[in-house]
């Protein structure tokens, strides 16, 4: 067994029993946090290149297993190391540096959602792929933050609040990108959560809740006009019925007439067939 072992899942704050999903997800993360540390990107890469190879993973494993009962791994300065801080392993002077990736996030995600919306003649495919992406830069880029800002400064920080009604804003905008696209389900989940992340802001929960009981109408104005198209005809108005009515009562009485007439018609016939 190499004693330069290295630990990958350590690197990336993994376990063994992480999933792909999991990996991905990480390496996203700890690459945009890493962005100035070549040497961690470096390391990051190496680690993020074998645990999504399922068949590397697989010889990993067993390698990993062996060094466990080695001694070999367990030690938790190993992402240190290299300059990486996995997840959950935040320290307080780490707090400024997430505050303003935090806000760094936000203003280039509002000026994504922004420049979107103002997109009025894009078509409804368009429209809808362009709210899941700015959904996934919203959960790969802000959302990780939030947890860590509340890990490191607490639940009752004023660094954490803010971090919320910061978050509120732009799952608020989420729910606005979703309204343009027509997926007001959607929608109203943004908002939901939106008001959840807004706290004590009264101002942001006011709009929160004015957002909430629009798109509540407007989901009962799709549902009443989505039943009557598929009633179709048998919601004919009243006066429709009447005019179909008097249609079948004319054309009885144009029957009746023209029986009266063949009817004369006959005896007519008849009469002069016996006088002849």
């Amino acid at each position: 067994m190499a004693e330069n072992f290295i630990d990958y899942y350590a690197i990336m704050g993994l376990t063994l029993h992480s999933t792909d999903k999991d990996v991905e997800e990480t390496y996203k993360r700890l690459w945009a946090e890493n962005m100035d540390n070549e040497n961690s990107k470096k390391m990051l890469l190496q680690a993020y290149q074998l645990l999504r190879d399922k068949k590397k993973r697989g010889i990993y494993n067993e390698t990993y297993s062996k060094a466990q009962i080695n001694g070999q791994i367990g030690n938790e300065n190993t992402a240190e190391e290299w300059g990486i801080n996995p997840l959950g392993v935040m320290q307080p002077e780490d707090l400024d540096t997430m505050i303003a990736s935090t806000h760094n996030y936000f203003s280039e995600f509002k000026n994504f959602v922004n420049d979107r919306i103002n997109q009025t003649e894009a078509d409804l495919s368009y429209k809808g792929n362009t709210a899941d992406r700015a959904e996934d830069l919203y959960r790969h880029g802000m959302w990780p933050l939030l947890g860590k800002i509340k890990d490191v400064a607490g639940e009752n920080s004023f660094a954490y609040t803010a971090a919320c009604e910061l978050h509120a804003m732009a799952v608020f905008s989420l729910g606005d990108l979703f309204m343009w696209a027509e997926r007001y389900e959607r929608a109203l989940g943004m908002y939901n959560t939106a008001l959840a992340l807004s706290g004590k802001n009264t101002e942001l929960t006011e709009k929160c809740s004015k957002a909430l009981a629009f798109t509540r109408d407007v989901i009962e104005q799709v549902k009443t006009k989505a039943g009557i198209a598929a009633k179709g005809k048998t919601d004919e108005p009243e006066a429709v019925k009447v005019f179909s009515y008097l249609e079948v009562v004319k054309w009885i009485m144009v029957g009746v007439l023209f029986g009266m007439f063949c009817l004369v018609g006959v005896i007519w016939m008849l009469e002069y067939m016996f006088n002849s």
